[in-house]
């Protein structure tokens, strides 16, 4: 992990540059331009990791003209299927399916960090963190959907729902999942008070803690239309991620705790402050409700948890002189390094392989 551990040292000055400095338009542009580069190509050409043989198998059967239908390895999304098509018959080695796949969606959130958030080299810290390796380089079509998802909040502002719906559309052709992303367009703009927040993820913690949603789900018989949900109840998948030792749920109590602390303020600071947080409430709210069903609660939760990066981003815009700017960009900088050293110390990594892994050796 040498050359990620390379690319978040090389961030951490830049957020403080960022926030303290006025912008460069053209300095800016340079280093978003080379760290999509070299997180496209880092991830694009990774030797290993979760899933990667799976990919790589479907690519291969793809390209000797097997039908997508008929084939196990991977979920039958349509859209996904006929991107290996055509890139096969482009290139018959299926590191070109990862490397579009990786440009696409690094492509895309570089660009929504740019638009979203005044201070977007913070947004590339926490991505790199643990989105970036967890979506861009396991769940690759996840990834794609969750960056498709990111763009399209754009359009929720802008209450164009047409544009929001096609693009939904796109992404659940290629993750099925991203089709429960749709409701964010009415969840999105709510307002709702912190009093009601509270409520509802003490609603939430309750009913996690006494008798959460996977228990219902399990206990239905067969329905074609839950097949794909329901092949996971009986193996690993299926296990409870459980509520007071799961760091996922208490790391995002954690930031909502935060954003309610300065909730007004934040409304005003940036126009997509509002939408990021509802979505984000709306991530652990369902976290919470299925945490015995680890599958439904993580594959679904992290479609709406794609705003976490932008939260912790807008934390500098409330300091009023340069002092306290660089006392946030310090909290954020060192929550981004916990995030990212336990990834490594829990071993989710372990199982994800980098180019030039054995640069020192030589």
């Amino acid at each position: 992990m040498w050359l990620l551990q390379a690319v978040f040292i090389i961030i951490v000055p830049l957020c403080f540059a960022q926030t303290l400095t006025n912008n460069n338009y053209v300095y800016t542009r340079f280093n978003l331009v080379l760290f999509f580069i070299v997180l496209s190509v880092v991830a694009g050409l990774r030797i290993s990791s979760p899933d990667y043989e799976n990919y790589f198998t479907y690519f291969n059967l793809l390209s000797g003209g097997a039908d997508f239908k008929e084939i196990n390895i991977v979920a039958p999304d349509p859209v996904f299927a006929y991107i290996n098509y055509g890139l096969s018959y482009l290139w018959k080695d299926p590191v070109v399916l990862f490397m579009t796949f990786s440009i696409l969606s690094v492509g895309l959130n570089l660009k929504c960090f740019k638009d979203y958030s005044p201070y977007f080299f913070l947004c590339i810290l926490m991505y790199v963190s643990h989105t970036y390796v967890a979506r861009e380089m396991m769940q690759i079509r996840a990834g794609l959907s969750c960056a498709i998802c990111l763009y399209s909040i754009r359009y929720i502002l802008q209450r164009k729902i047409l544009i929001f719906a096609l693009l939904i559309l796109l992404a659940s052709s290629i993750h099925l999942g991203a089709i429960i992303f749709s409701c964010s367009y009415f969840i999105g703009n709510l307002n709702s008070s912190k009093k009601k927040i509270i409520l509802i993820l003490l609603a939430s913690f309750c009913v996690a803690v006494i008798f959460p949603l996977g228990a219902v789900l399990k206990s239905l018989p067969n329905i074609d239309a839950l097949s794909r949900v329901q092949y996971y109840s009986n193996s690993t998948y299926g296990v409870s991620s459980g509520v007071f030792n799961n760091l996922v749920i208490i790391k995002g109590l954690v930031i909502i705790a935060l954003m309610l602390s300065y909730h007004e303020e934040l409304c005003k600071c940036s126009k997509y402050y509002l939408v990021s947080f509802n979505l984000y409430v709306f991530s652990v709210v369902w976290y919470l409700l299925w945490n015995d069903f680890e599958i439904v609660a993580a594959r679904i939760a992290t479609f709406f948890s794609i705003t976490e990066v932008l939260l912790l981003s807008y934390i500098p815009l409330l300091a009023k002189n340069k002092i306290n700017k660089i006392l946030c960009t310090i909290g954020i900088v060192l929550i981004a390094a916990i995030i990212f050293s336990l990834n490594q110390i829990t071993g989710k990594w372990d199982d994800v392989i980098l180019p030039f892994y054995d640069f020192w050796e030589y």
